[in-house]
């Protein structure tokens, strides 16, 4: 019977009746069978992330992986794609593309040919929505032809919406290069895939995926001046049955106000806009009201409204920053479940790694030699538990250092990863740790802290070092920084909440230029 219910719920999120899969799932009682517990699990945060609902989605798809600990690498392919998505959608795209990239290769590790299309799907989504156009494309096409192969057109919908969306980035760029042929072919290109998109949503009845194509359509074909196309488009928008969830009524709207203006009926489109920034401001829709505010602000000044204009403008910055605050905020909750999901997972992985590996093995990271998550985990415990008043924790990340693997290679990435865990170990005291604890990332932890200068001045030579630093030995013009973000106890209890809002501050130095520590606040 939980079976049957799970296909229902997955085909009425298919279908764009996703509230109901939601009450469905919501209405089944517990589930005893890992397997169908960990897919409820999955199918509540896809649902939830259909809906815009991105931190109640990310719950769900941490809590299916973490059911999924004991099933096969089919199931973690498609738990860990999930996070990604997730997470990407959260403003996460660097641990969104981690989560991602892990999915893909354990879906290619196993064989199973959906997980490899979904996850891939997932993969390429996210490098898309992360700049990296050219570098999505292949992977989305991979993901269609498994998705081809496998015949599941709901999935098949999916995909070609995206690669549309992508060429289309790629012809805007072509436009601004100055090759109009290139834009012409390339919005073409993503009106016939879009076209494929809708169509195979409409055989489907799937209303999700069928009002995102024909809105999508309806903007290309605008751009290519085709305007009697395009509101012949959005008139089939508003025929397509099912619910229509808020964020898609919005896109409607602002696709609605776009064509309006290309086709210079600016006080229509005027109209449109200010719908759609009502719309999401009436549901607290926050992350599209700083985009409502812009669309309004240009239409504004198309109409020669300039002082209005601008002071929507000024505004769309306003809530720009606004938003990032809050995306601050977001990442340290999200930091906490992480690190307690992780705690989770390498409890259960315990037994067969002290099986294979000796305790010096367990400790440290083979990379760099200093510690690991595990050994940091260990040692922050027992500093808690000895003098947990006196313990602090930098957070630390190197800056643009996907751009070193792009540039140089993955080599001299391990190089620099390398020098980066001499530098922070060179700033230790008798009684600090180092530790590695994934990519990039590293943790310091810091013993005997008597007052806030004592943390501040190993930030401080940490940064003062790496500007020092002769980078260029590794390889020629290369230059690394590094940003920093620093908690004390007593600014948070306990070893997850203490290195959640280290690395919240660490995020918030980024944001704010790089090259340097956030301390406090």
């Amino acid at each position: 019977m939980p079976y049957s219910e799970l296909d229902i719920a997955w085909d009425e999120c298919g279908s764009g009746q996703t509230r109901n899969a939601l009450e469905r799932l919501r209405n089944l009682p517990p589930l005893s069978d890992a397997c169908a517990a960990c897919r409820r699990e999955w199918i509540m945060g896809w649902a939830q992330s259909q809906l815009g609902e991105s931190e109640e989605a990310f719950a769900h798809a941490q809590r299916a992986q973490e059911l999924a600990v004991h099933l096969d690498d089919a199931v973690k392919a498609r738990t860990a794609a999930l996070c990604g998505w997730c997470l990407s959608f959260l403003g996460l795209n660097d641990e969104g593309f981690s989560a991602a990239s892990q999915a893909v290769a354990a879906a290619e590790r196993v064989g199973d040919p959906w997980s490899i299309a979904f996850s891939s799907y997932i993969l390429s989504s996210v490098s898309w929505w992360g700049g990296d156009i050219a570098g999505a494309i292949p992977v989305a096409e991979r993901a269609l032809a498994a998705a081809q192969q496998l015949g599941d057109t709901h999935l098949q919908s999916w995909i070609l919406f995206s690669l549309a969306c992508m060429g289309s980035d790629l012809a805007k760029v072509a436009r601004t290069a100055g090759d109009e042929t290139a834009f012409v072919d390339g919005y073409e290109k993503a009106i016939t895939l879009t076209s494929m998109s809708s169509d195979l949503a409409q055989a489907n009845s799937d209303n999700w995926a069928q009002r995102i194509a024909l809105a999508n359509n309806a903007e290309f074909h605008a751009y290519l001046g085709r305007f009697a196309l395009a509101h012949r488009l959005l008139d089939t928008w508003n025929e397509v049955g099912g619910d229509i969830v808020v964020r898609r009524k919005i896109h409607y709207l602002e696709t609605q106000a776009e064509v309006l203006r290309l086709e210079g009926r600016l006080d229509e489109a005027c109209d449109y806009a200010e719908q759609a920034l009502a719309a999401a401001k009436g549901d607290s829709i926050v992350d599209m009201i700083p985009t409502g505010t812009r669309i309004l602000s240009e239409i504004l000044e198309a109409r020669g409204e300039f002082e209005i204009a601008l002071k929507l403008y000024k505004q769309f910055h306003t809530l720009e920053q606004q938003l990032e605050g809050e995306n601050v905020k977001r990442r340290a909750r999200v930091a906490a479940i992480i690190y307690d999901a992780d705690k989770h997972r390498q409890q259960a992985e315990t037994q067969r790694e002290r099986a294979e590996q000796s305790e010096q093995e367990a400790s440290s990271d083979p990379l760099t030699g200093v510690g690991n998550r595990r050994m940091m985990e260990r040692a922050f415990d027992a500093m808690l538990a000895q003098d947990g008043h006196k313990v602090a924790v930098i957070y630390a990340d190197l800056d643009h250092f996907k751009s070193v693997n792009d540039r140089y290679s993955h080599a001299i990435g391990d190089e620099v990863i390398k020098a980066f865990a001499k530098v922070l170990a060179s700033c230790c005291r008798q009684g600090d740790h180092v530790a590695r604890i994934g990519g990039e990332e590293f943790v310091l932890l810091l013993n005997e802290i008597n007052d806030a200068h004592g943390a501040t001045s190993v930030c401080e030579r940490v940064l003062k070092k790496m500007r020092g630093y002769p980078w260029a030995d590794i390889a020629p013009g290369l230059s690394m920084t590094a940003s920093l973000g620093l908690a004390r106890a007593g600014e948070a209890q306990g070893r997850d909440a203490m290195l959640a809002l280290a690395d919240a501050r660490m995020y918030h130095a980024k944001q704010n230029g790089r090259d340097r520590a956030v301390t406090e606040g």
